[in-house]
């Protein structure tokens, strides 16, 4: 039966393997389109209104010296070697009475949830970060723990990294150390492997090849219990949703792809 032949298994494997590549790629295009959101947190006088306007080289957010300046998430676009960088300025997090503060603490929360990326900035002064003050729906996303205020600990500007965290020390007020931290989002969004052959896709193309990779791992799965009905329809899904993108491509073009060298009688 051809359906036990390890060339047609291996061939759906190059297809999964090349839409998964085209993916990854496709994933990257939409970040170079669209931009990384990233998310400033820290406790309140922290520095991060002082890292918004370094980052933005304007005076986007008012610095003071009063704790809870920033009520209301501040968003400003900058671009790093081509990509927007869509960041966002929070209130501090912290307990308070305040009812006010309370809902800028609380919408703090939900943009450090949506954000790509969250800058954890905290005083040099306090050696080391205060995590917990972090909402807990951020698991598995990229944080780089900002030491602000270098300039008052005589502390060196630099980027270490320890147990797979990146901790990068700075001087926002001073602007010192601003490059690194850009050169650390480029790097987070993938720009340093020169972007070569990055498609700029929408949102409907990395729908339409998540499906056609789930169809193709689907067909996989049937070919392994030798259901031939069932592997062609999987792979006609994902045809179709492949022909979505382009208009041009059909379950014909797939399949005789996949079969070219077999004959199948009826």
């Amino acid at each position: 039966d051809f359906l036990q032949s390890g060339e047609v298994k291996l061939k759906v494997e190059k297809i999964e393997n090349d839409i998964q590549v085209i993916l990854n790629s496709a994933e990257q295009g939409a970040i170079l389109r669209e931009g990384l959101t990233i998310a400033i947190a820290g406790k309140p006088n922290a520095g991060k209104s002082s890292l918004l306007n370094a980052l933005t080289q304007a005076s986007s957010a008012i610095v003071t010296d009063i704790a809870g300046t920033t009520r209301d998430a501040l968003k400003e676009t900058i671009h790093v070697n081509g990509m927007p960088l869509n960041i966002i300025d929070t209130a501090g997090l912290h307990v308070s009475e305040d009812k006010v503060e309370q809902e800028g603490i609380k919408r703090a929360h939900v943009e450090i949830e949506r954000a790509d990326v969250v800058l954890m900035v905290f005083d040099a002064q306090d050696k080391i970060p205060d995590l917990s003050i972090l909402p807990s729906g951020i698991d598995g996303k990229p944080i780089l723990l900002i030491k602000n205020k270098v300039d008052l600990t005589d502390e060196a500007v630099g980027v270490t990294y320890i147990s797979d965290q990146t901790h990068l020390s700075l001087s926002a007020k001073q602007s010192l150390g601003i490059d690194l931290l850009r050169q650390e989002l480029s790097d987070i969004a993938g720009l340093s492997d020169t972007g070569e052959g990055v498609l700029l896709a929408r949102k409907r193309h990395i729908i339409a090849l998540e499906s056609a990779l789930e169809s193709t791992r689907h067909a996989l799965e049937q070919l392994n219990n030798n259901a031939s009905e069932l592997v062609a329809e999987d792979l006609r899904q994902a045809a179709q949703y492949l022909g979505s993108i382009t208009g041009e491509f059909s379950s014909d073009d797939l399949l005789g792809e996949i079969f070219s060298s077999f004959c199948i009688g009826k």
